[in-house]
């Protein structure tokens, strides 16, 4: 089985490529590591699977910072 690490660099390419799409990033929790989709806006729920190579996917939303 592949690492967290390896899915995430597999599927990063793609997964940026999604135009609300701004960082993805791998988490390891006490349960079972995960790889996490930040989004700009509302998510293409059809475009980010649920699950990568066995590994859930979480997507959150990044709100822009004020200056």
């Amino acid at each position: 089985m592949l690492t967290v690490h390896q899915v995430r660099l597999r599927h990063e390419d793609e997964l940026m490529a999604i135009p609300e799409v701004v960082a993805v990033t791998e988490h390891e929790n006490a349960e079972m590591p995960l790889i996490r989709v930040f989004i700009t806006g509302r998510p293409q729920r059809a475009r980010i699977p649920a699950v990568l190579d066995g590994y859930p996917v979480e997507v959150l939303i990044r709100r822009k910072r004020p200056f």
